[in-house]
């Protein structure tokens, strides 16, 4: 890991991005997932603001943000 952080606050994050330049607070990238959010119990990924969650494909068949939960299948491409 380049940036690590753990928390036992439940009202707390564990890593934290600001930038008030406009820039992306957090970021990643990877050959597997860039920024991958994961919980037991919970959101795994939330996205707040004028757009919440943003994703882009360059594949053709590809999805730009992609849900699923035990109930309902949601696939979304982003014009």
């Amino acid at each position: 890991h380049t940036i690590y952080g753990v928390s036992h606050d439940p009202n707390n994050a564990s890593v934290i991005g600001i930038n008030d330049g406009q820039g992306w607070g957090v970021t990643g990238r990877s050959e597997k997932v860039g920024v991958s959010g994961e919980t037991p119990a919970g959101d795994g990924v939330v996205g707040t603001g004028q757009r919440g969650v943003v994703g882009t494909s360059s594949n053709a068949l590809g999805v730009g943000v992609f849900g699923s939960s035990d109930t309902f299948i949601l696939k979304t491409a982003v014009i």
